[in-house]
């Protein structure tokens, strides 16, 4: 290969990285974009308090059976280090009273969201109210320190046997055996060699 066809070569991959980077910047400049507009234009506010709103950000979706009714307008400290969570929900929508506020996650690594899920009152919350029941946000790390903390304990539970060296390599000792039950074991053992 000549030296010009190796500029070439070299030129190319470098304008077509160049391409792929314009492209992944504007597509992150997008989303911030996007992320930052509220497509609820006129609602009411609703309140809700967490012990733990991790991951849920002003702007995050509110979605009442999948459809998005509103946004997260503000997050501040509480009273006992709960989040307060302020959310505009758009005015069509009703919501009854004894309706949950649960922070969800869009898929396994997605953003969080808060999911309405109503209750069965006749009465509606009004504005400036707060949801009487919630659920926290589940944290993929918690969740998975859980898992590996029930594995090490059924590890530790299930112990494999010990193998200690006998005088008669055919015979195993057994768990739960006392030593007297394990020598007349040996003992029946070497019997039924020599009849055998």
């Amino acid at each position: 290969m000549s030296v010009r066809m190796a500029s070439l070569v070299t030129y190319r991959d470098t304008l077509v990285g160049g391409v792929v980077l314009a492209c992944l910047a504007f597509a992150l400049g997008a989303n911030a974009l996007g992320r930052g507009r509220s497509e609820v234009a006129e609602g009411y506010l609703l309140r809700a308090s967490f012990h733990s709103a991790e991951g849920l950000s002003v702007g995050a979706d509110v979605r009442l059976a999948g459809v998005s009714v509103g946004r997260v307008s503000a997050q501040s400290l509480g009273g006992a280090g709960r989040a307060d969570i302020d959310m505009i929900v758009s005015n069509g929508v009703s919501i009854p009273l004894d309706s949950a506020a649960m922070i969800e996650t869009d898929g396994l690594l997605g953003s969080k969201y808060i999911e309405i899920q109503p209750g069965g009152d006749d009465d509606l919350l009004k504005a400036g109210q707060a949801f009487g029941y919630t659920q926290d946000s589940l944290v993929l790390e918690d969740l998975l320190g859980r898992v590996l903390e029930m594995a090490r304990n059924r590890q530790s539970k299930v112990v494999p046997p010990s193998c200690p060296v006998t005088r008669d390599p055919g015979v195993l000792p057994r768990r739960g055996v006392s030593s007297d039950d394990e020598q007349h074991t040996r003992a029946t053992t070497r019997m039924d060699k020599r009849e055998g």
